[in-house]
Formats: structure tokens, sequence, C-alpha cells
């Protein structure tokens, strides 16, 4: 968990903010995916959980993402 402060002076109080870190992803999907191209990002829907495609250090790696609007 990452906390951030803010607004530290003497006559402002302080505020926190909690934060989790951001996903992983997967190295590969855990089904034979639906792909699905929605206003040119390719969606990848394994029953009733999408995804989309990100890079890293590691290469490709699949993150979970709402469904796209009208799915």
């Amino acid at each position: 968990m990452a906390v951030y402060a803010a607004g530290t002076s003497a006559t402002t109080p302080s505020t926190v903010v909690y934060t989790t870190p951001p996903p992983a992803g997967y190295t590969s999907l855990p089904c034979t995916p639906s792909v699905i191209a929605v206003s040119g990002v390719t969606y990848y829907r394994c029953r009733s959980t999408w995804y989309t495609q990100a890079y890293g250090g590691g290469g490709v790696s699949y993150m979970v993402v709402a469904p796209p609007s009208g799915y």
C-alpha cells in the first residue's frame, strides 16, 4: 500500500490517499479467448473477464480491464 501526504503546512490538515499497487498482469490467458476489436483497441475475452495487452520489461502481459462500451 502506498501512502501520499499533501497539504502539510501548519495551518492546513494533511490529506492521506491510500492506493494499491498496479496489477502485474498475466503472461498468458487462462483460456482460448474471443478476440474483439473496438475503436482500434484489441480486447481478449475469457468467459466474463476482459483483457488487453500491455508491454513491459518482461515482454507482453495481459491486463484485466472493464468491458468496452456496449458489451
